[in-house]
């Protein structure tokens, strides 16, 4: 099946220029022979929309041109992300929405499951959660649709143990033949490597094609660096797109493979977020200490020049060592880099704190290399007169008096 992603960067509020360009990139890819277009999350209104959904024309405006899309959606369907009005008289007035929209009208809408309320986010105070992750039947196919941080619950991500749900397990139990991930992921130092891994074990985990389209620009202080990927059932990237940038591509994906979680099989299994995190999100160069060799990993290990040599020494082991080799991080360095990249906001705690500790000792330094300077004594007190009642005369006027009586 040929997927088309569209990358776009739309704007917060602006539903008109985001409807003009999801209709653009629609037909830019159905034209390239794409079979369904995958849009990113809440790509009519804008990610993230916060108090303007508390406007009481927005959220209707916003159906309104989510109707006006489908209507020009031709046999190629399309899944574009909307805020949805929440029918129920309980709960939150709005869901995080995808609609399936297909010959000319809306045929099926899934809603978000897991919402983000921690750091940058806040849809707990806007949203209702979906009970369970939406299956949508296509031509014979069964699609899983997820939204973002539905795919984000994974024992080491910290804030998973915030969901006690697991859409990517309620998936997986009903044998989907298409994974899709509607995201709006802002970006952070290594958060690139993070969502890769996160798509490909969600992908081993369904045994099938997960594709993963991201939004792209900036809105207020968020910044959207794209890179969406599709990753196979056996959780090997096929396809990325452009980070920071604006694209439209069609990806053919295969179908649900049965085998990809088979024990049996002989293929090696693909490294899972366990062995890619802290290692894989925060690889740093280590120069090596003279004399001593790097640690035995494929990523950093080198061959000495005289590996013939029975014992090389320690002079050739440093001289065969880049200064710059990219070698692993001890355990202990490694899992408090894990801690600091957690949040951008954790990671800035961590900054300042570092920060004011160097300063305190940078100071306290300083005191000792160098003494405070003595301070000057008071200056002394200016000349009254001495009577009380003289007054006091500027030293012009006293010079002429001084003339007078000697003349």
């Amino acid at each position: 099946m040929r997927i088309g992603l569209a990358q776009i960067n739309t704007t917060v509020g602006d539903l008109a220029g985001n409807r003009a360009k999801i209709l653009d990139a629609y037909r830019s890819l159905v034209a390239q022979s794409a079979e369904l277009v995958v849009f990113p999350e809440l790509a009519v209104t804008g990610y993230p929309p916060r108090d303007l959904l508390f406007k009481r024309s927005f959220v209707p405006d916003n159906e309104d041109s989510i109707n006006e899309i489908a209507v020009q959606i031709g046999p190629v369907p399309a899944l574009i992300g909307f805020v949805e009005t929440n029918p129920s008289a309980e709960g939150r007035r709005f869901f995080n929405a995808a609609a399936f929209c297909h010959n000319g009208e809306i045929t099926a809408i899934a809603r978000k499951s897991l919402l983000p309320t921690y750091d940058v986010f806040d849809e707990d105070r806007y949203f209702e959660a979906a009970g369970a992750p939406r299956v949508i039947q296509h031509n014979g196919l069964r699609i899983g649709v997820t939204i973002c941080e539905d795919i984000w619950k994974n024992p080491l991500i910290e804030t998973s143990r915030l969901h006690r749900t697991n859409p990517v397990a309620a998936l997986a139990a009903q044998n989907i033949d298409l994974a899709i991930n509607l995201s709006a992921s802002p970006w952070h130092h290594s958060k690139g490597h993070i969502r890769e891994q996160l798509v490909t074990d969600a992908a081993r985990a369904l045994r099938c094609p997960l594709v993963y389209v991201n939004a792209i620009g900036g809105n207020d202080e968020l910044i959207f660096d794209g890179q969406s990927l599709v990753a196979d059932a056996n959780g090997n990237v096929i396809s990325r797109l452009a980070a920071f940038a604006e694209e439209m591509r069609n990806v053919e994906c295969g179908l649900r493979n049965d085998q990809a979680a088979n024990p049996d099989s002989d293929q090696p299994p693909a490294p899972t977020l366990a062995s890619a995190i802290p290692h894989s999100a925060f690889r740093i160069p280590i120069r090596a200490k003279r004399g001593s060799t790097p640690r035995s990993s494929s990523a950093c290990a080198t061959t000495p020049a005289n590996a013939g040599s029975s014992a090389p020494s320690s002079r050739s082991r440093a001289a065969s060592t880049p200064r710059s080799s990219p070698c692993w991080p001890s355990k202990r360095s490694a899992r408090k880099m894990s801690s600091a990249f957690r949040s951008p906001r954790q990671f800035l705690r961590n900054t300042r704190a570092t920060t004011r500790a160097s300063s305190r000792k940078t100071s306290a330094s300083a005191s000792r290399r160098s003494p405070l300077p003595k301070p000057s004594p008071p200056a002394k007190p200016r000349s009254r007169p001495s009577s009380p009642d003289a007054p006091a005369m500027s030293p012009r006027k006293t010079y002429r008096r001084a003339s007078a009586a000697s003349s």
